[in-house]
Formats: structure tokens, sequence, C-alpha cells
């Protein structure tokens, strides 16, 4: 399965994206953040030594994992902010901590965590009419970091509003 998480200001995309994946055959989930109560992660380790696997927070982020621990592939679709992603799907990615492996380990010379979940790739794209070559570079870092963290595979797009998904597909399809 296919989880497509979008911030409700790129909702166009989203439901571009989900549409041709389900014309490709792709069994997909989506998600939007928009009236969503999900907080940010505290950070505070409940989830790794309290209750294992378990936050301790009661939001909106539950549902959201139970479809995450199901997919292989997660799709964040978000508007570059500052060369980072909105705030919540910032919040969305950093909470999936809680389906990650809690103990680091060094792969190929770097802390890496994993994933205990079944997600295997993660994509973010990146919306923003006219974005600077630098603040491209700082998304394109901040994606890189966080796919090495998780020790999966993906990448990062930066499209533009009108721009086509067709490259996109491709790479999300594996073809």
């Amino acid at each position: 399965m296919i989880a497509i998480i979008v911030d409700e200001t790129c909702e166009e995309l989203g439901r571009e994206l989900e549409t041709k994946l389900k014309e490709k055959g792709k069994e997909t989930a989506y998600i939007s953040t928009a009236g969503l109560d999900i907080r940010t992660c505290y950070s505070c380790g409940y989830c790794s030594t309290k209750e294992y696997g378990k936050c301790c927070q009661k939001d909106d982020m539950e549902p959201i994992l139970r479809v995450l621990v199901k997919s292989e592939t997660m799709i964040a679709v978000t508007p570059v902010t500052f060369g980072s992603y909105s705030s919540a799907v910032k919040a969305v990615i950093d909470r999936t901590c809680v389906i990650g492996d809690t103990h680091y380990h060094a792969v190929r010379g770097e802390m890496v965590k994993g994933m205990r979940s079944d997600i295997r790739y993660q994509y973010v794209v990146g919306v923003k009419e006219e974005c600077s070559e630098k603040e491209q570079k700082y998304f394109h870092n901040l994606v890189a970091e966080n796919i090495r963290i998780m020790n999966i595979q993906g990448q990062s797009f930066i499209l533009e509003p009108e721009k086509s998904v067709n490259e996109l597909l491709e790479v999300i399809c594996h073809e």
C-alpha cells in the first residue's frame, strides 16, 4: 500500500497523485492534514522506554500510524517552507518514530534507526513557485537525512504547481 500524506494546501496535487497511482493499479491511502490534531513529538522516550511502540499523546496520529504500519511506501506532499516541510507534515513525519526501530546502529559509518513497519520507501514532494537554489538544496538535504536515519530508500522532488507528476510516478512505481 502507498500512504499519501498531504498538507491541506496541496490537496489538488495529492488527489492527482492518488488518482494516477490508482490508475496504475496501486492501493493507496490518502491522508490530509486538514483539520487534524497532530501534535509535535515531545521526544520524551515514552515509545521506546515506558510503553514500547506506543505514543503517550492522544491525538489524531493513532489512525495514521495504523495506516503507515501497513504501507510499503510513504509519500508526503508539502509546501516547501524555509527549505523544510510544512509544520503539519513535519509533525506527522516526526511522529513516525513510534513505528521506527528505537535503537540506533551503524550502517556505512552512519547512525541509523530503521523501521519496524513495512515502510521501505519515502518520497517527499515539495511544492513552491520560484523556489531558490539554496532553499531547494536545504529541502533535498533534509529529506535525504531523514531517509538515511530511517534506513529506507527514497528521494525528494520539488514541483511547481503546474508541473506534471509523471516523472515522480515513474520513480514511485519503480518503473
